[in-house]
């Protein structure tokens, strides 16, 4: 999605951004691709905190997961987000707390395996900055996805978007087997597929793990829109990440929109 595309993926989403959000938006994400030399910018989403929102963007270049994540109080100055390591995603993922909207809050984080070890510590301690990065790295893991065959590995081995991809066919929208999450370094388990998988299966286009492996079975719920040429799915894990195809015209976009807690409860709702 591009930065003229903002409207269309927000309305999929089911909320809107005013007047003067958009060209905020439209002026300073081009100011940033541009003085950060990117080749792509776009609007990750926005994280509704207590006291304010965090308005997340992303911009990368010729690799697609080697991007930088940046986040705005007020659309207009976008700040770097810092680097976090694989223990405070962690522990980011056991904060049930919404943002506070103070950047420099500080968590304070438990940790039941090392707190049985008396040579480590038994907190990890991050602050806000640090948890609105760990909880996009969480996002990105859990829920980002794209159509199956808008990518492809070429012959040095390195995912690139499909020129050739014109979208999901109508009768491939409403089946989760059709979307992919969009993590690098999936290898599948040929030998636990059926034989009906291992047909379907195109080793150029079929890089990324299908939705429709997740557990528990509806953690993903998908709906078809607009006489069904559109769908939505949406994560009942971590409520407010949406993803939209469309056939008329052939788009498609994922963003989150929500309060950046995780629903506990999800299980419940199966």
């Amino acid at each position: 999605m591009e930065l003229c595309d903002i409207p269309t993926l927000t309305s999929a989403g089911g909320f809107t951004l005013n007047i003067e959000e958009r060209a905020a938006l439209s002026a300073s994400l081009a100011i940033l691709r541009d003085s950060e030399r990117f080749h792509h910018v776009r609007l990750w989403g926005k994280v509704l905190a207590v006291s304010r929102m965090y308005l997340v963007a992303v911009g990368w270049s010729d690799d697609y997961f080697r991007r930088k994540y940046f986040y705005s109080m007020d659309a207009s100055t976008w700040l770097l987000l810092p680097e976090v390591t694989t223990e405070e995603v962690k522990a980011t993922r056991k904060i049930s707390q919404r943002f506070t909207g103070d950047i420099a809050f500080e968590y304070t984080v438990g940790d039941e395996v090392a707190s049985e070890t008396p040579d480590s510590s038994p907190k990890t301690v991050l602050n806000e900055e640090k948890r609105l990065s760990a909880f996009i790295r969480l996002i990105n893991n859990d829920c980002e996805i794209v159509p199956r065959g808008a990518f492809y590995k070429d012959a040095m081995n390195s995912v690139q978007l499909n020129p050739s991809f014109v979208g999901l066919s109508r009768p491939e929208l409403p089946h989760l087997e059709s979307y992919f999450h969009f993590r690098p370094d999936w290898h599948p388990n040929t030998a636990l597929m059926t034989t009906a998988d291992r047909d379907r299966r195109q080793d150029t286009i079929d890089i990324f793990e299908s939705v429709s492996s997740d557990r528990p079975r509806g953690v993903w719920s998908i709906n078809l829109e607009s006489g069904a040429q559109q769908s939505v799915l949406r994560n009942l894990e971590w409520p407010g990440y949406f993803f939209f195809h469309s056939t008329q015209p052939s788009r498609w976009g994922g963003m989150y929109v929500g309060t950046g807690q995780r629903n506990i409860n999800f299980g419940y709702m199966l």
